[in-house]
């Protein structure tokens, strides 16, 4: 299996394991504060649908949680796939 495709199973395990944890309200209220901001910023750069505005916080929408789903895979996956090719070029793997 070549790094990318092993760092992507990863990325995606992990990405699930974090919104399992999005149970649990205050690891939910940290990532959302984290990712209110970004999100209210392109929302009002014009890019329509990311969550409507409560009480002067942004409630994110489906399409706002899926992009914030989206930018922590690929941030697992830069992780992930930078340490895979890392370790491979070090002599314990191969690099597809």
């Amino acid at each position: 299996m070549s790094t990318r495709a092993r760092a992507a199973v990863h990325a995606a395990l992990i990405t699930g394991a974090w919104a399992l944890l999005m149970l649990v309200p205050f690891v939910s209220a940290i990532t959302l504060i984290v990712f209110q901001l970004p999100l209210w910023g392109l929302s009002n750069l014009g890019i329509p649908g990311l969550g409507k505005e409560l009480n002067g916080f942004l409630v994110p929408s489906v399409a706002g949680w899926g992009l914030i789903a989206g930018i922590v895979w690929l941030g697992f996956f830069w992780l992930f796939h930078r340490r895979l090719k890392r370790t491979a070029a070090a002599g314990s793997g191969n690099i597809h």
